[in-house]
């Protein structure tokens, strides 16, 4: 607790069963932390308060069982840290407050069965984050209250099965989210309240299939957000109460189910819509929020509009 590692450390293949592996309050300033292939049984690995400054961290392939893994207060201001490939059955991770300024997280490929994966109150300004073909099954994910600034936070064609998704309250003001390709099945994935002012949030060519998606109560002032492509059958798309002023969202080429879109009691006052080449009904509630015909800097498909008297 509290050392400085700048140097090797290896752990590769270790098996770690009802044991507790602790680096918290830790500075990583330099050479490589080996748990290539470990098994972590029945025990936690806390990262608590610890701070990245050069340090690459790996934990590829390794398997927690049973385990949480907590990195809240974590700083990440360079270095690498790997849970590729590595497999969560039954634990949770954590990185509640943790601050990303710079350097790698990545769980590319990883798989989640039955773990929450938590990011609330988390500042992201710098660093790429991702979860890149990650499947997540059964449990939940959530960046409440999260920040980001000037991060890169990938999903891309990650798999949730039966899992919530959550960035309730978040605020976006510059960097790229994006969940590109990304299947959603089963679950929920809320927005409800969040301020997007900047940046890019992309789900072009996701699919949606019995998965719920709000932005209830967003503010929109800047940036994008992308769902080019996407696929909504068997759930609801809903911005009730949204307000956008600024920003662009595209819908361009999405296809929707019945009633899987609404706009009910949201307010325009700013901003570009597109739904060019998109296909399914007309959302609930759009024409009423940016009136008929509408401006133009709302792109419908000419089926949406009202006929002519």
């Amino acid at each position: 607790t509290g050392v400085t590692i700048d140097g090797d450390l290896d752990f590769h293949g270790a098996t770690f069963s009802g044991s507790t592996v602790s680096f918290d309050g830790a500075t990583f300033a330099g050479g490589s932390v080996f748990f290539h292939g470990a098994t972590f049984a029945d025990g936690n690995v806390f990262f608590h308060g610890a701070t990245f400054a050069g340090s690459d961290v790996y934990f590829h392939g390794a398997t927690f069982s049973g385990s949480d893994v907590y990195f809240h207060g974590a700083t990440f201001a360079d270095g690498n840290v790997s849970f590729d490939d590595a497999t969560f059955a039954d634990g949770d991770v954590y990185f509640h407050g943790a601050t990303f300024a710079d350097g790698n997280v990545s769980f590319d490929e990883a798989t989640f069965s039955g773990s929450d994966v938590s990011f609330d109150d988390a500042t992201f300004s710098g660093s790429h984050v991702s979860f890149d073909l990650a499947t997540f099954a059964d449990g939940n994910v959530s960046f409440d209250e999260a920040t980001f600034s000037g991060s890169d936070v990938s999903f891309d064609d990650a798999t949730f099965s039966g899992s919530d998704v959550y960035f309730s309250g978040a605020t976006f003001s510059g960097g790229n989210v994006s969940l590109h390709g990304a299947e959603f099945s089963d679950g929920a994935l809320a927005f409800g309240s969040a301020t997007f002012s900047g940046g890019v949030l992309s789900f072009d060519v996701a699919t949606f299939c019995g998965s719920d998606v709000s932005f209830n109560s967003a503010t929109f002032s800047g940036g994008a957000v992308h769902f080019d492509g996407a696929t909504f059958s068997d759930e609801a798309l809903s911005f009730r109460d949204a307000t956008f002023s600024g920003g662009t969202m595209y819908f361009d080429g999405a296809t929707f189910s019945d009633g899987a879109l609404s706009f009910r009691n949201a307010t325009f006052s700013g901003g570009a819509l597109s739904f060019r080449d998109a296909t399914g009904p007309a959302p609930q509630g759009l024409l009423a929020a940016v009136g008929t015909p509408p401006p133009a800097w709302v792109a419908l498909p000419a089926a949406w509009l009202p006929s002519a008297p």
